[in-house]
C-alpha cells in the first residue's frame, strides 16, 4: 500500500502512523523543508516519495468558485471557461497564479515549480526512494526535457558524486533554458512555513 495525500504527512509521528498500518511507501507533504524530509525519510524506515519538479498547490476549494464568478457577472457559459488558462495576479506579488476548476472544486497553484535537482545527493542519502516530476502546466516536451535533466544528474550522481556536485549549476541552466518552461525555485525545502 502506498499513502499520497500529498499535503498530510509532514512529521515522522505521522509517516510511523501509516507504517504501522502496514504501509510500505508515503508521500510527504510538499509544504515541509529539506531537513524535515531527511529526517522523515530517514528515521521512520518508510520508502519516502517527494514532488521533484513541479507546480505547488497553494489552495483548493469544494466549492465552483470560478462558475460562481462568472455566474455573478451573467455569463451565458459558466462552464466555457474550463478548457481555458486561466491565472490570477496579486497587486503585492509577481507572477501568474494558475487556476483550475474541476469536479472537485477550484484549485490555485504557485507561479513557480518546485525544484530539487540541485538536493538529489541529500535526499537520496536520507533515504527517500522515489521522485516525482509533476507534468501539470507542461508540453510532452517540456516533460520529457525536465525528466531527462533529472534522469542525468541522477546518472552523474551514482557515477560520481563529485561530479554531480560540479555540474549542479548546469542541471539548473538546462532546466531554464527548456522552451516556455514554468519558472521555478526551492519552494519550501530551504524556509519553514510559519503561521
Amino acid at each position: 500500500l502506498i499513502y499520497n495525500p500529498e499535503t498530510y504527512i509532514t512529521n515522522k509521528e505521522s509517516a510511523m502512523f501509516f507504517a504501522e498500518k502496514g504501509l510500505r511507501s508515503i508521500t510527504l507533504a510538499k509544504e515541509i523543508t529539506l531537513d524535515d524530509i531527511c529526517a522523515i525519510a530517514l528515521k521512520t524506515g518508510v520508502k519516502a516519495d517527494i514532488l521533484a519538479h513541479g507546480p505547488v498547490n497553494m489552495f483548493h476549494s469544494k466549492r465552483m468558485l470560478i462558475t460562481n464568478y462568472f455566474r455573478h457577472f451573467n455569463s451565458d457559459s459558466p462552464e466555457s471557461f474550463r478548457n481555458k488558462a486561466l491565472s490570477i495576479t496579486e497587486e503585492m506579488r509577481l507572477g501568474k497564479y494558475p487556476l483550475i476548476e474541476d469536479d472537485s472544486g477550484t484549485h490555485i497553484f504557485s507561479p513557480y515549480d518546485l525544484c530539487t535537482v540541485n538536493y538529489l545527493d541529500v535526499l537520496i542519502e536520507n533515504n527517500v526512494s522515489s521522485l516525482r516530476i509533476d507534468g501539470m502546466f507542461k508540453t510532452f516536451r517540456q516533460l520529457y526535457d525536465i525528466t531527462a535533466v533529472y534522469r542525468k544528474a541522477l546518472d552523474d550522481y551514482f557515477a560520481d558524486k563529485e561530479n554531480y556536485l560540479i555540474k549542479r549549476s548546469e542541471y539548473l541552466r538546462e532546466l531554464a533554458e527548456i522552451e516556455n518552461i514554468r519558472p521555478f525555485n526551492t519552494g519550501f525545502l530551504l524556509k519553514k512555513t510559519i503561521y
